[in-house]
């Protein structure tokens, strides 16, 4: 089974959020969008420079993280028609439509902390997982 990991996933990860026992292993050779490493890096930048929830420091942390990745990943690039198709007839932002979109084109189980992108892949019969639920899957 192949994953497309979202941004909220990937930052997931990368932070050590959540209930998972997957580390960062868990996104070799796997599946992201070319928009990804912004998405995840501005969620990044809002815990740390918004919310203070982040340190400079773990910031900085993870944004390297981040770039190191990208040598690990497989990067998917959506097209613009596709994508927008999905944000009509789903209402999702782009955003959100070029990971569905991605993920039913290329038949990959999309990895989602994002309840709202769940419910659309699933109403279009795309797999999601969360990112606690990864190594079930992968047993499953």
């Amino acid at each position: 089974m192949a994953y497309l990991f979202d941004a909220s996933s990937v930052v997931t990860i990368v932070l050590g959020r959540g209930n998972a026992d997957d580390t960062i292993d868990a996104l070799f050779d796997e599946h992201v969008l070319d928009l990804t490493r912004y998405e995840a890096g501005n969620a990044i930048r809002k815990l740390g420079l918004v919310r203070n929830e982040l340190s400079d420091s773990a910031m900085a942390d993870a944004i390297d993280i981040l770039d190191r990745l990208e040598r690990e990943l497989i990067i998917e690039r959506p097209t613009g028609v596709e994508t927008m198709d999905v944000a009509r007839e789903t209402g999702l932002t782009v955003y959100d439509a070029a990971y569905l979109a991605v993920a039913r084109r290329d038949a990959l189980t999309l990895v989602t902390e994002d309840s709202a992108l769940r419910e659309a892949a699933g109403q279009r019969g795309v797999s999601t997982a969360w990112v606690d639920t990864l190594e079930q899957d992968r047993s499953g």
